[in-house]
């Protein structure tokens, strides 16, 4: 008995030195309760030592201890029962005192400990603090917590940012369409299809208000799936042959309404035949939002699903939004409608002022011709026996003539530019050659109101422009006319043709006049306003620098000017040159003298021409006849009235030159009657037009027929003289 004591507490001696180790409170009892270990950590908890605890009964120290549930379940470990977990009041017992600041936490396991020295298992209770643990528990709790929370929010807002941008998309999307889309019907079509994609509808339709707003009529716009449900083909068919007035069915309920309706079931309401009456394509849920043009229906789109569906707020703001879209696309496409209408009217009006005016321009230009041709005759008579008095009578007459016709010139310009109705033949053009030939032309004007006339150019190589020649020199008679009209005695008019931007020309035309003051400079380019110079003596309409500067617009210019009130002014423009290219062959530059060198041999050369004129009016055949009795010294001349006479005639007697008048009785015209003399006559005899019309494309398809020549009445008996004699003696 005593060995055996001996070698327990060996035994236990050894236990303790093993438990002292633990970081637990460790307590060892056989099955009568006593304490065989009490290690270290129990005695630094419950300042109990170990001597004065070990080989007695536990329950003599811890009386509370002996309760029947406690007993009971310490028991069971004796008998090798499983372990036991206490609950987290029963280490109170062992430690009865708090233990720091009295917040420690403790966890009480009596588990079974079998030791070869005694035949039935010792209880062995470890008592845990697990404080930090249950503060660690606690704090990875927490985090979890907080963290689902930040997850929860962080899906929130995922959420809501993938709806704003979605949102975003959807009104990208939208906007694109109807920028994007001219045509009417591909934008209402794509339109909703982007509405029917955001909410995930598969079908979808729109029904627009008829022009007499009495009724929608269905469209053949749908938004569809790739596969069709069963029955839709007869649903389709009753929708597109519908029409609905306000309160019928869903898109006239919408329309009286003027608000979306969400239907969430059809078989729950009554009153909408199409859905009552669609057989077999089972449709339960439906939407209809109206197009609305500011607070005006213009429309109702709709969409069908084939599930019931609860109405969802935000679903119905956005394809509220795509009905406001889609009525702005209609609302353009009406405002199109208009501008084409009205741009057609307005070419029809167009129309038919350049046909009124060319109509007026014939008739004024006839009896003009008369006019000024006869007048012009009888001032160069050297044989008339006139008064100084009728003669001063005569040039009056003359004048006004003249200014009329330049009246009538400018006011048919501008109505031409104004209505798109101008024709430009663009050339290469030898700008100081045209310049110097506008000098000769205005020289007489400058010499009468003795004011000098100055050229300067850059270079003496060929300065060519991309212009139309006889468009330019309208530009440059102007502006020069213009420099000696408003100019002072003995001053002058410079024209200086510049290098310009890059391969660009620079023309100038610099007068010494009156200028202009900064007041009147803003109204400088108003057509009819003459700048309070209305009464002067000084001729003019006031038409002339508006269409100067539209000529030069049309030929990629801009005209702009300078001036200085009693100092005078600078018109310039810039024009498109070919001032880089080599010289042109001597032979295709124009020579100005050339008609004059010439000239000198004239009348044996001009003598016994055969002329033909055809002609129906009588004053422009007498003015005719005056002007070759004037200028040539004998001639043959025949006239008759219509295309065919003159047709006829050729046949048997060739002209050395035929003058045609354009505007010709009968089914013959004079383009006609160009053809058909081309045709009867030899090639050679040339032929050119006498005529009132004065269109830019009349004169253009002259010259593209092979017209020898084209004068516009009235014409001066010096240009026409100077016209024809240049074409015979280029004869054979």
């Amino acid at each position: 008995m005593l060995r055996k004591t001996e070698a327990f507490s060996l035994s236990s001696e050894s236990l303790s030195q093993i438990f002292d180790s633990f970081p637990d409170g460790i307590i060892v009892i056989d099955r009568d309760f006593k304490v065989l270990v009490w290690n270290h950590r129990l005695i630094y908890w419950s300042k109990i030592e170990a001597q004065d605890i070990i080989q007695s009964n536990l329950l003599d120290h811890f009386p509370h201890l002996n309760k029947p549930q406690i007993i009971k379940r310490i028991q069971g470990i004796f008998q090798s029962g499983p372990p036991v977990i206490l609950s987290s009041q029963i280490h109170q017992y062992f430690i009865p005192c708090k233990l720091g600041d009295g917040n420690r936490i403790q966890h009480t396991i009596i588990t079974p400990l079998k030791l070869k020295e005694y035949d039935h298992p010792l209880a062995m209770i470890t008592i845990q603090e697990v404080t930090e643990i249950t503060g660690h528990i606690n704090k990875v709790k927490n985090l979890n917590e907080e963290l689902k929370r930040e997850i929860e929010a962080r899906n929130l807002y995922e959420t809501q940012l993938k709806e704003e941008a979605d949102y975003l998309n959807f009104l990208y999307k939208m906007s694109s369409v109807s920028n994007e889309y001219i045509d009417l019907d591909k934008a209402l079509s794509e339109s909703l299809s982007v509405a029917g994609n955001l909410i995930d509808w598969p079908i979808g339709h729109i029904f627009l208000m008829d022009e007499s707003r009495s009724y929608l009529q269905s469209s053949r716009i749908w938004h569809l799936p790739e596969s069709l449900p069963q029955g839709f083909e007869h649903f389709k068919e009753t929708t597109e042959n519908s029409r609905f007035h306000t309160g019928v069915d869903l898109p006239g309920k919408v329309w009286e309404a003027q608000a979306s309706k969400w239907i969430e079931d059809v078989l729950d309401v009554k009153g909408f035949f199409r859905f009552e009456t669609n057989g077999s394509f089972n449709v339960r849920a439906a939407i209809g939002v109206p197009i609305l043009v500011g607070e005006r229906v213009r429309g109702v789109y709709e969409f069908f699903s084939m599930e019931s569906q609860k109405a969802q707020p935000k679903i119905i703001d956005l394809l509220e939004i795509a009905g406001q879209q889609i009525g702005r696309i209609l609302e353009r496409s009406d405002h199109q409608k208009k501008l084409i209408e009205e741009r057609d009217r307005a070419d029809k009006e167009s129309h038919h002022k350049s046909e009124f005016l060319s109509r007026m321009s014939h008739e004024f230009r006839t009896p003009m011709n008369a006019i000024l041709g006869f007048t012009q005759l009888m001032v160069r008579d050297k044989k008339a026996t006139l008064s100084d008095k009728h003669k001063m009578y005569l040039n009056k007459v003359l004048s006004a003539g003249k200014h009329l016709l330049q009246l009538i010139n400018d006011i048919l310009d501008l109505s031409g530019i104004e209505s798109g109705n101008i024709t430009l033949e663009i050339e290469k053009v030898d700008l100081p050659f045209l310049v110097r030939e506008v000098i000769d032309i205005i020289q007489p004007l400058a010499d009468k109101k003795q004011v000098s006339l100055e050229t300067e150019f850059y270079t003496d190589q060929n300065i060519r422009v991309v212009a139309d020649k006889l468009r330019l020199r309208e530009i440059l008679l102007n502006l020069v006319s213009n420099g000696i009209k408003y100019n002072v005695p003995k001053g002058r008019v410079t024209v200086s043709v510049l290098r310009g931007s890059k391969k660009g020309v620079l023309v100038k035309v610099r007068d010494t006049g009156m200028g202009i003051s900064k007041e009147k400079q803003v109204s400088l380019f108003q057509p009819f306003d003459r700048l309070g110079l209305e009464t002067s003596e000084i001729e003019g309409s006031g038409i002339g620098l508006t269409i100067t500067r539209q000529l030069v617009a049309a030929m990629q210019g801009h005209l702009e000017f300078t001036s200085l009130e009693g100092q005078g002014s600078c018109f310039f423009f810039e024009l498109p040159g070919d001032n880089f290219l080599e010289n042109l062959p001597e032979s295709t530059r124009p020579r100005e003298n050339e008609i004059s060198e010439n000239s000198k041999s004239y009348p044996s050369i001009l003598e016994n021409k055969r002329i033909l004129y055809i002609e129906d009016n009588q004053s422009n055949i007498d003015l005719l006849d005056g002007i070759l009795k004037t200028y040539f010294p004998n001639f043959e001349l025949r006239v008759v009235k219509t295309g065919r006479e003159g047709v006829n005639l050729v046949k048997g007697w060739k002209p050395d030159l035929i003058l045609l008048d354009l505007s010709l009785p009968g089914k013959t015209n004079g383009f006609q009657a160009f053809e058909e003399l081309k045709q009867t006559t030899d090639e050679s005899i040339p032929i050119v037009a006498l005529t009132a019309d004065a269109k830019d494309r009349s004169q253009k398809k002259a010259r593209l027929m092979g017209f020898d020549g084209y004068l516009k009445k009235p014409f001066d008996p010096d240009i026409f003289y100077k016209l024809t004699k240049e074409i015979l003696l280029r004869m054979p």
